[in-house]
Parts: C-alpha cells; structure tokens; sequence
C-alpha cells in the first residue's frame, strides 16, 4: 500500500505502521464506523475525502498453511467471520473469501510466508493479531481475540476554569481529551493527532432553552472559541491497582436508549479487561418514579451493591456474569443519579483497598431524577465533587443517549470538572462497550490523552459570569491516513 512507505518513513517504528493497517483495513472491508464520510462521529466535515490503497487480491498459490481461529473476549467461538492478512511487501494486504467455520476456525493453503498479522471481523467485532505461531516452515496460525466495534467516542476530564476578563466577554479553561475506537488495535496516537478547535455557538431564536450559555431566566449568548495550547499526554506505566465500583442505571428510561442492552455486554467486557490485581464491584440504581407511579424493579433503592446479602469487591469479576444478565429484567422507575452515585462513592472509599485507584463508574442513560432545576444539579453536583476528592475516589460517567440523540449535557457534562471527574459521551449504545473496555487503561494513565488550552469569546458582557454554565462542543481531527476523520465532544462547564 502506499500510505506503508510514507508512515514508516516518518515514524520510523514498524509497531505503530502495523497499529495503523488495522483501522484502513476496517475502513475499506467492513465499513468500520469512523472512516471516511462516515457521518457526524466520523468522516470529512466538508463530504469529501481520499482514496484508499489499492483493491485486495486473493493469495497466489503456495504450499504454507494457513490457520485463524476466533474467539470473542469471553473465549467464545466467533463462526463467520472475514480474514484479512498483511504482507510485508506485495500487495501489502490479502482478503480471504474463506470464512470461519461454526468452531471459529478457517484454513487454507497458499503464499502466505510474508504474512505477519491477520485482522479478523464480524458483526459488531474485530480483532487483530500480529503474533503468529509458526510451528513449521509451512505453517502459521493465528489465534485473534475480537473486541466491540464501534465508532470513535470521545471524553473529557479535568475541566477547569483558568481566567476570565474584567468583563465576562471571554473565558479560558482547560481539558485533558480522550478518544477511543472501537477495534482493540488502535487508538488515538501522537502523530495522528491533527488538531482541537471549538465549534462556534449561536442560540436558537425562540425555542425558550439556552443553547451556548446557561445564566439567569432568559439569558442566553452566543461565542466564538480558538485552541491556545495542544499538548499529547504519553501513556504511563501503571504504578497501582485499581478498584472500580460499577454503577448501572436501570431506570425505565433504559427501554428507549438501550432496548438490546449494550450497557450489559459493556459491564461483562469490562470485566475481562482488568489486570489479576485489580478489583471490582457492580451496583445498580433506580426508584420508584414519585409523579408517574413507575416502580423501581431493583431490590434496594437508589442503588443496589451486589451480592446483596454481603456486597464487597472481588478479583473475579466474571462471578458478576449472571447477576449482570438478570439486569435484563430489572428495568423500571426513575434515575436518581446523585443519590445513587453518593452511596457508592462512600461505598467505594470504606470497602476498595486504600493503596489502590479507585473510582465509581457510571452509566447514566441521560435522564436524571432527583435534581428539578440545572441549579438543584449544580448543588448536588458540587457535594459529589467534594465527597469524591476528600475520599479520593475518581467519578466517570458515560452518558448514553436514544435514539433521537439527545443527551442532557449541562445536567451530566460538569461531572468532568475538576481533577477527580471525566464524562464520555455515546452517541449509540453500540459505543458503551468500547468506553467501558477502555476505561481501566485510562483510569491508570496506560491510555494517550491530549490536554488542551481554550479561550471562548462572546460579544455579550457578562457571558461567562460566575454561576454561568457553557456548552458547546470541541471538534478532534484525526488523520490514520488523510486527515477526514474527526470526533465531536460535547462539553459542560460551570463558571466558578
């Protein structure tokens, strides 16, 4: 392939070119969401775009045999899956008309010693190996491990406020920025990191919400944003192990923003990816809906720690299996978020080892019951900021919207304020399994991140006067191999 020559030329590193066939592979075979065109979480934002390499062909004769076998996470069989190989010269890669059979297996014979790496997909997974057993001079296998495919899903941490004008018309804050991808090769990297800019904000005449501005009754402003600083934030070596409290909305909002239960695959892939030492626990929240009579299908309100006769955190996360698959038919009743949130942090900082990471994670479907008014959430917002930081226990949410795509960003988004909070934002429950499969990594500084430096300005005085909260969204360009790709971030951020 073309692009092969011209990465490596400038990396210089075969790891990272190999990382990077991944995604392009994706892109032309299986239509991987986040290519080029793709849509509003992926794609050119002006409808244009490149070419891809060339056409795959089929492997020439040979007399090297060639095996894949596919498992899941879980170590299940996938059966149908494509095969695509690399080469380290040729064609670059060969697409496979063989399938995997009901075992999970294909074989096949032909010119395959350049062969060095084999992606593998099927619906709604792909996985790669780049480690082949080669038992014999006329023998490779291949045993590839598929993950959740999903789009790229963005997040944000560590929002804070560094500095206002005398009169309110502009505002600078910080963020540290996150991006995953749903193929368990690639993630956002150094060099393909092209830049971070703030889309402009203007409200909408007449529709009685604040849409840039958040202040008082009626107050609304429009503003303009520009990136000061862009600074990559290498990936550490974890140093401690983590204790992560699962929380799980099962209110009877669920129905609408995640009928195939993604958030329950999410929760069991997430346990698959944590370290021998780290610890886990899972918890869920609902109550009965005081307006609607909507009852609460969950044993013990606003949340519910599992085992329920003796909850504690345990190295096995896989024992939670059965218990995550009986949530299926535990849906019912309101979110009380901040109360349920409250109790697993208190939880969570008296039960998790205290020379551990320790943090609540929590799925929050977007609908929030125990706050009326954006100023009630603000106040209980600021007391689970206070709680979390006195008992160092970290908060991540991970907003899931419906169908409409609709998510309460300024109700949720100010969760990542501060230095013990970050929110991810999926746009479709597809995009739940990947954030929550990614999040040990981050939440141990194993995962690349990218701190920024924004300043807003509004012609309006006043506009990000204390009290005030802004929204809006950040644009991350990322160029795998033409600089079409982006993700957007919403963000919330309440003026101090």
């Amino acid at each position: 392939m073309v692009i092969v020559p011209a990465v490596a030329t400038r990396l210089g590193r075969k790891e990272t070119v190999m990382n990077n066939l991944a995604p392009i592979a994706a892109c032309l075979l299986f239509g991987a969401i986040g290519c080029s065109g793709s849509g509003s979480t992926g794609g050119d934002p002006t409808g244009g775009g490149t070419a891809g390499p060339p056409a795959p062909t089929q492997p020439p004769p040979g007399n090297v045999t060639l095996t894949v076998t596919a498992r899941d996470a879980f170590g299940t069989a996938v059966p149908g899956a494509a095969i695509l190989l690399f080469r380290s010269s040729g064609t670059g890669f060969l697409e496979l008309s063989t399938l995997t059979d009901t075992n999970g297996r294909a074989e096949i014979v032909g010119g395959f010693e350049e062969v060095y790496a084999a992606l593998v997909s099927a619906t709604e997974l792909e996985g790669i190996s780049y480690d082949p057993s080669r038992p014999a001079d006329d023998r490779i296998d291949f045993v590839v491990t598929l993950h959740p495919l999903s789009a790229l899903t963005p997040g944000v941490g560590r929002l804070s406020v560094s500095g206002s004008s005398a009169d309110s018309r502009e505002l600078e804050f910080n963020a540290r920025l996150y991006l995953v991808e749903g193929n368990a090769s690639t993630d956002l990297e150094e060099w393909n990191l092209a830049a971070v800019s703030v889309l402009p904000c203007v409200p909408s005449a007449g529709n009685g919400v604040a849409d840039c501005v958040d202040g008082s009754a009626g107050f609304d402003a429009s503003y303009q944003g520009s990136t000061l600083n862009q600074d990559w934030v290498d990936p550490s070596v974890a140093s401690r192990p983590l204790a992560i409290s699962v929380l799980l909305d099962q209110g009877a909002s669920l129905a609408v923003t995640d009928p195939a239960d993604r958030r329950l695959l999410a929760a069991k892939y997430f346990q698959t990816r944590l370290d021998a030492d780290d610890q886990v626990l899972l918890a869920a929240f609902a109550a009965d809906h005081e307006t609607t009579g909507d009852v609460a299908m969950l044993p013990n309100q606003p949340v519910t720690i599992f085992p329920v006769a003796n909850p504690a955190f345990t190295t096995d996360g896989r024992n939670y299996f059965s218990t995550i698959d009986s949530l299926a038919t535990l849906e019912g009743g309101s979110s009380p978020l901040h109360a349920a949130v409250g109790e697993l942090i208190a939880f969570t900082a008296s039960a998790a080892p205290a020379d551990s990471r320790r943090a609540v994670v929590v799925l929050a479907s977007g609908s929030v019951s125990d706050c009326d008014t954006l100023a009630d959430c603000q106040v209980a917002q600021n007391e689970l900021h206070e709680q979390s930081a006195l008992s160092d226990v970290a908060i991540v949410a991970v907003g899931l919207s419906g169908p409409s795509r609709e998510i309460d960003r300024k109700r949720l988004g100010t969760f990542a304020q501060g230095t013990h909070g970050a929110v991810f934002w999926a746009q479709d429950a597809t995009q739940v399994p990947t954030v929550l499969g990614r999040l040990p990594e981050i939440l141990d500084g194993r995962h690349g991140a990218v701190d920024v430096s924004i300043r807003l300005v509004s012609p309006v005085a006043g506009a990000f006067a204390s009290g005030n909260t802004v929204v809006g969204t950040l644009r991350i360009e990322v160029c795998p191999w033409d600089c079409t790709n982006w993700a957007d971030l919403p963000f919330a951020l309440r003026v101090p």
